[in-house]
């Protein structure tokens, strides 16, 4: 990381290594006796301590330069090609200030990283004989950036869960829209059919999924996303039901006082 960190280090000086302060990030399987730390939001820019993918005993400290969905020009020599590397979901693409690969081993030799490598990141460099200095690492310039190297958000998809990715899928098979013309078709039968619980938990899924994909803002999923929750809408309105589908709890009716 030098020339941010160890700035003294040369071979013709004594070797010097700085202090810093680490703030530790959270996983559910990472416990820190007991307390809460923050959770992890990993950002371009950022300097991280990582367990080394090709060492895990060994700790290293690199600049986060790509995040899901980036395109990384890596430096000649990485093992996979010189083609552009997609940061694939949940890795990250770290490397050193010093641009040069033999110089830092990086993800210019090993690659995208798992996030859950990730013990924590730099909030300040305890300098020998002087105060904390903070990490401004949003003020930061840095190779990567200034060669634009980085080509940020160009893979959507890398970005999603693959966990919820067949739900993306669902709206632009084909899937929802025939469900929503169906809706449309068929919005006063449903209505009485709603009755029945088994019902009304399917219709209820429907309309939180299409509620998560209209938020996601996705150009190709979009429109028909928020004509389904409009739809079902009407549909639990038409049932006497909240425009989420829950049952409507009436409050009782305050008691009459007493005529003297």
């Amino acid at each position: 990381m030098s020339p941010l960190l160890n700035v003294n280090s040369s071979p013709d000086l004594p070797q010097t290594s700085d202090v810093i302060l680490v703030q530790k990030v959270m996983f559910p399987e990472r416990g820190i006796w007991g307390f809460k730390v923050p959770a992890l939001h990993v950002k371009r820019g950022q300097i991280v301590v990582f367990y080394a993918p090709h060492n895990p005993n060994k700790l290293a400290v690199k600049r986060v330069v790509g995040v899901p969905g980036d395109r990384v020009q890596p430096l000649a020599g990485y093992p996979g090609g010189d083609e552009p590397v997609v940061v694939p979901y949940n890795h990250i693409w770290v490397e050193g200030d010093v641009n040069q690969r033999e110089k830092s081993v990086d993800s210019n030799w090993y690659g995208p990283i798992s996030q859950n490598l990730v013990v924590g990141v730099v909030k300040a460099v305890l300098t020998p004989w002087y105060s904390p200095v903070k990490v401004k690492w949003e003020e930061h310039k840095y190779p990567a950036k200034e060669n634009d190297r980085v080509e940020e958000n160009v893979v959507h998809d890398a970005t999603v869960d693959p966990d919820k990715m067949h739900l993306t899928e669902v709206f632009r098979n084909g899937t929802a829209e025939r469900e929503l013309n169906a809706l449309k078709v068929n919005r006063e039968r449903i209505s009485p059919l709603l009755k029945n619980e088994s019902n009304r938990t399917k219709l209820t899924v429907m309309y939180a999924q299409a509620k998560e994909e209209f938020e996601k803002s996705d150009p190709e999923t979009i429109d028909v996303a928020s004509h389904l929750v409009q739809e079902l809408e009407k549909v639990f309105s038409a049932a006497g039901l909240s425009k989420t589908g829950q049952p409507i709890r009436l409050l009782p009716a305050p008691a009459q006082e007493q005529q003297e």
